[in-house]
């Protein structure tokens, strides 16, 4: 997870000067699926590449093509699914790092999927934590992620039966699910709180409510023109005129600028993550290159004519 947020967070101070170039994700629906593309390069790590995924019948599939973006050589087809969860963890890991309290030591993780054992490990990578609270609607899906970590994280953790728990007195607050609906209230955020809203990526769905995004004093997303598409957190609280595109600034620019997101203790902070192929071609580009440092992958015949 060092590797991966390290990994993130150049390629976001790449995107703020120009030197990443980020595709928004587009999304094609057919009779029973959805197939979803993104697709962005890194020119100084001479990468360029698609993510693309379909989901359908209840099962989502994943895969990176990586290119060297001055051939134009394919250089390697790798599944993404856990690439993809290491680089939104990691997202979210940068940006508590620097948009959470330095004297953070709880959190509350909101979700128990597939997605949520990265966003802890990144969290714990950003903040010496001493407690975090784990709520998701299944009750064995997250005493089972409870379980899987307990022995492996050096932070107490535990399982609690409701949102609320996770939320109140939490310093650290990220919410990974997909719920059409926001799955805390925003007046249970402590004053000084910071969430990682984490899985609202697309307009069905909202995961926090339009008080939680008003008593924010930054928010912060990955990418603003992903972001007025799809980010259902922040287009919730807009139609409702509680809040505007000007007050949202990219993560990126962010790092690159003298202008720091939190100013005091009290202040509530917001990063809404959409995922971005940036992330993605990054985190393919470094895990491509370790492959063939170590002789890891199978060499395969793509593209020769066959005369």
């Amino acid at each position: 997870m060092s590797d991966a947020m390290a990994l993130v967070e150049r390629v976001f101070h790449l995107q703020a000067v120009g030197d990443a170039v980020n595709g928004v994700r587009q999304r094609v629906r057919y009779e029973g699926g959805l197939l979803h593309l993104m697709g962005g390069s890194i020119p100084s790590q001479q990468a360029a590449g698609i993510k693309t995924y379909v989901s359908t019948r209840g099962r989502t599939t994943f895969v990176v093509l990586l290119f060297n973006s001055m051939t134009g050589e394919l250089l390697s087809i790798i599944e993404s699914d856990w690439l993809g969860r290491i680089r939104t963890g990691a997202a979210s890991g940068v940006a508590t790092r620097y948009l959470s309290r330095e004297d953070a030591r709880t959190a509350g993780v909101i979700g128990a999927g597939t997605q949520a054992e990265t966003q802890i490990l990144a969290l714990l990578e950003a903040r010496p934590l001493e407690n975090i609270a784990v709520f998701s609607r299944t009750r064995d899906k997250r005493e089972a992620l409870v379980g899987r970590l307990r022995d492996r994280i050096d932070c107490r953790i535990e399982a609690v039966s409701t949102a609320r728990e996770a939320v109140e007195g939490k310093d650290i607050v990220t919410t990974i699910t997909s719920a059409s609906a926001p799955v805390f209230e925003g007046a249970w955020l402590k004053p000084g709180a910071h969430v990682n809203a984490a899985g609202s990526n697309s307009l069905s769905r909202q995961e926090i409510d339009v008080q939680t995004v008003a008593r924010a004093s930054c928010v912060v997303v990955d990418s603003l023109p992903q972001a007025r598409l799809e980010a259902g957190d922040l287009l919730a609280a807009i139609a409702q005129g509680s809040f505007e595109w000007s007050y949202v600034r990219e993560l990126g620019e962010m790092l690159e600028g003298e202008d720091p997101c939190r100013v005091t203790d009290d202040e509530i902070t917001i990063y809404e993550s959409q995922g971005i192929a940036i992330q993605d071609i990054a985190v393919a580009r470094y895990v491509y290159d370790v492959a063939v440092q170590q002789g890891y992958g199978e060499d395969v015949a793509f593209g020769a004519a066959p005369w």
